[in-house]
């Protein structure tokens, strides 16, 4: 399901949301192939617009969540 537009604020990191961009997966670690593959195609079209951007997980910018439950840079090489 579409979220809120790139332009909006979103509220999914504290003390980040103003400069940055977020995706929920809705599962905690139990998530579908068509979750993924559509989580494939945003970060892949957001590396396209946003180049220079890192992606991490929630957990790498708050030590309290354990969020998306997956190693996300191991994730990124796979689907680079």
């Amino acid at each position: 399901e579409n979220g809120r537009p790139e332009y909006w604020v979103g509220a999914h990191v504290k003390g980040h949301n103003s400069h940055s961009l977020g995706v929920c997966l809705v599962g905690r670690d139990q998530f579908t192939d068509a979750q993924l593959d559509s989580l494939d195609k945003v970060i892949i079209d957001w590396h396209i617009k946003y180049p220079d951007a890192e992606v991490v997980g929630h957990c790498d910018l708050d030590s309290g969540k354990n969020c998306p439950n997956f190693n996300i840079k191991r994730w990124m090489r796979i689907i680079q």
